[in-house]
């Protein structure tokens, strides 16, 4: 059975990667260069305003576009991209790197080399997108060693999880109590320290996941040389490793420099190394690189035989002192790697080169229900034991392909195993974010019940009530489809959001000597885009501090006060993306004091769920019509 699940995994998997690969053809590499640059996804031409060494001895290249400033782009921080050369003379040339800081005009660009090419000052320079498949094959390779594993833990683990035999526990002879933690937090580090193959946190918007996970990664620590933090995002991740080394805990931050978060640098590897006490040996050999380099780069094309030895010889200076200076980086990084109690990297950051080869005895997955199967293997298959974290109650992983979604991709080893080894998991069940108005739907709908708010969330009152269902029917305020993006917008939900919130500052509920802060969710980017627009100056920016985004955006967040905009109204019933309930219920439990949902119930209340749903919001008194706004 195990052998047919891996073989209809990598499947699903091949699916994925050609919808990916499809997607990025279609988008850019069959269209021409001048083509790619309309849509955004090419800089051409460029010029190179700043080169430098940069973190771990990578170039660091300032580029900045020379036409087209007003070109609208796609260009991000963290995106893989080619900074390539065009020229009549020689063929097209190329290295690539990652994106560290974009703008409208400039462009702060990391590159996969700590040496200039001799065409930087050739021909003509561009840059573009990637498409990054660097995952799906760290993926497939993951899920092959899992299907060849006849023995050891790898077999054990692949047994287990998949509920081919009992996940086995050891029963502690003093089992932790932390003041610290309640007592369904407590129970679930209990289960992780007793777990001898999976552990399972369950953790429900506000019950303190990361808090419970934070205290069982210390204590595992302290019986394990090194452990394995992982999680399927950079945010995550990085997230994890400030709370973890606030705990205490040496971490290690591995990654691209250009990705990593800046309240997370100081646990890099680059960082530690300049720490070091002998790694000014290594700045003075690459800044005497650099400048011998910037001196050989004087040397333009039109120069004589004399000037183009001397240009090689300072050259091949500057490749002797770069050589020598990565040699005696090597010693000390295995000094830093040896003496970290945590290494934590994304899923697929776990092989990265310097620690590929590392075992450990426990690896931990946080926000394990929003990473594929196949990406949580990664790290599986260089630890003896796994700890998971999440909840498959939200967001889960994004899938490109529907027919991969609709074969079961989108389904998590998180979920498989809870349903299969029920004993292996602990859900905590006290929150501590919500008024219990909030609260109450999803915990009934999601969690049997089983959440209660605590002390301190019950003192909470926020004017007359926590909730309101604003109901847009019979008003005319009909959804319209934006034909560039195929996009939905609703122009009367933006108006009522907008007057609603201003109604809550002229009344004064959000007046406090600590600024309120407040979201403004919405299922599709072109009702955030309008909503952007209508929120934005004014006084409503200037009094609270406001943020406008899709689900994802607030996933893992929250606010004071949360506005939901279902954007959806029409004769059909047809609710597109809001059919699926799991990133209704993240938009539902952001609010700390207030909620306050927009939306046509005559359109949504064909829906199973949101009929439920409506006659929760009518039963506490929820439930305004917009003509009384």
């Amino acid at each position: 059975m195990t052998r047919f699940n891996l073989d209809h995994l990598t499947q699903l998997l091949q699916l994925e990667r050609t919808e990916e690969l499809r997607e990025f053809q279609r988008d850019q590499q069959d269209l021409s260069l001048h083509q790619r640059a309309q849509r955004g996804s090419v800089w051409f031409p460029i010029v190179v305003d700043d080169m430098r060494t940069g973190p771990g001895g990578q170039l660091v290249l300032e580029i900045s576009r020379t036409k087209n400033f007003e070109q609208p782009h796609s260009f991000d921080a963290n995106q893989p991209v080619s900074l390539f050369s065009k020229s009549d003379q020689e063929p097209v040339s190329s290295v690539q790197g990652v994106v560290m800081k974009v703008t409208d005009r400039d462009m702060r660009i990391m590159l996969d080399s700590d040496e200039p090419e001799d065409w930087f000052d050739q021909g003509q320079l561009g840059v573009e997108l990637l498409c990054n498949d660097v995952t799906h094959r760290e993926m497939l390779v993951a899920v092959q060693a899992v299907a060849a594993a006849e023995h050891g833990r790898l077999h054990v683990l692949r047994e287990v999880l998949y509920g081919n035999r009992p996940a086995s526990f050891d029963v502690l002879k003093h089992a932790p109590f932390l003041d610290t933690l309640n007592e369904s937090q407590n129970r679930a580090l209990l289960k992780v320290l007793e777990a001898q193959d999976v552990a399972l946190i369950h953790g429900p918007p506000g019950t303190g996941k990361t808090t419970t996970l934070i205290e069982a990664i210390k204590l595992t620590c302290l019986n394990e040389k090194q452990v394995l933090v992982c999680a399927p995002s950079h945010v995550a991740v990085d997230l994890l490793t400030v709370k973890l080394a606030q705990a205490g805990l040496k971490v290690l931050r591995m990654g691209h420099p250009a990705r990593v978060s800046p309240d997370a640098w100081a646990q890099t590897l680059t960082e530690k190394l300049a720490q070091h006490r002998n790694f000014s040996l290594i700045a003075q050999m690459r800044m005497q690189a650099d400048k011998t380099r910037q001196e050989a780069r004087r040397f333009r094309r039109n120069f004589g035989p004399e000037e183009r030895a001397q240009r090689k010889e300072m050259l091949t200076k500057a490749k002797k002192l770069l050589r020598e200076a990565r040699e005696f980086e090597q010693r000390l990084t295995q000094d830093v790697l040896d003496d970290a109690q945590v290494i934590a990297a994304t899923l697929v950051g776990v092989n990265h080169r310097l620690i590929a080869g590392r075992h450990y005895g426990t690896v931990f997955i946080d926000e394990a229900a929003q990473a594929l199967e196949a990406a949580c293997w990664i790290p599986m298959t260089k630890a003896d034991r796994v700890v998971m974290a999440g909840d498959h109650c939200q967001l889960p992983p994004t899938v490109r392909s529907d027919e991969a979604a609709r074969g079961g991709l989108s389904q998590t080893l998180f979920a498989k195993v809870s349903a299969c080894q029920p004993n292996a998991g602990v859900m905590l069940q006290t929150q501590y974010r919500m008024h219990p108005h909030i609260m109450q739907f999803s915990s009934d709908y999601f969690y049997k019940g089983q959440l209660h708010a605590d002390q301190s969330v019950l003192k909470r009152v926020f004017a007359s009530t926590a909730v309101e269902f604003i109901d847009t029917s019979g008003t005319g305020f009909e959804e319209t489809l934006q034909a560039e993006t195929q996009s939905y917008f609703n122009t009367g939900e933006v108006d009522l959001v907008a007057q609603h919130l201003k109604q809550l500052l002229d009344q004064g509920y959000l007046s406090s000597s600590t600024p309120f802060s407040v979201g403004v969710i919405a299922p599709y980017s072109a009702q955030v885009a309008a909503l952007r627009e209508r929120l934005a100056g004014g006084s409503i920016s200037e009094q609270v501090l406001l943020e406008v985004h899709t689900v994802d955006g607030f996933q893992g967040q929250e606010r004071d006060v949360i506005y939901i905009s279902a954007v959806r109204s029409n004769l059909r019933g047809e609710i597109g993306f809001l059919s699926d309930v799991r990133r209704m219920n993240v938009a539902l439990t952001r609010a700390r004091q207030k909620l306050v949902l927009v939306g046509d119930a005559a359109t949504l209340a064909g829906h199973p769920f949101y009929e439920k749903l409506l006659a929760y919001l009518e039963s506490i008194g929820a439930y305004r019509s917009a003509w009384e706004l």
